[in-house]
């Protein structure tokens, strides 16, 4: 019997700007309770958002599904998804799967914030 691996999600909101950080190993489990916590962090406010990946020791396909799944979703909405600094294990998948070709990919979450306020000013709000 295999012991769950600790996951958990910090929330923020920077200079208006939804940021998560999931902490931990992001595999199926953990994919569910990010796409919660993406739905509840995009309620009443602009589709646009940050995925801090700082602090990831891992991410399996089901993340890097709802990863996707999430920028194809905001997007046509004038949105999108911005993710910043990667831990180096997830560096290396994003680089091996060529997701920053997909989804934009910054070295700080600052550099996230800015670019994500810029893409998405005069979006309106998703519906509550």
């Amino acid at each position: 019997m295999t012991t769950p691996t600790p996951f958990s999600i910090a929330a923020a909101s920077i200079e208006g700007v939804s940021v998560l950080r999931p902490i931990g190993v992001l595999d199926q489990p953990a994919g569910i309770d990010l796409r919660n916590a993406i739905e509840a962090a995009l309620v009443g406010r602009q589709p646009a958002l940050v995925i801090d990946l700082s602090s990831l020791r891992y991410v399996a396909s089901a993340g890097i599904a709802v990863l996707v799944q999430t920028h194809k979703r905001l997007r046509p909405c004038g949105g999108g998804l911005h993710l910043a600094q990667p831990s180096d294990a997830v560096s290396e998948v994003l680089t091996v799967l060529n997701l920053g070709a997909i989804i934009p990919l910054h070295a700080t979450v600052g550099d996230a914030v800015r670019a994500t306020r810029a893409s998405s000013a005069g979006a309106a709000p998703l519906p509550a």
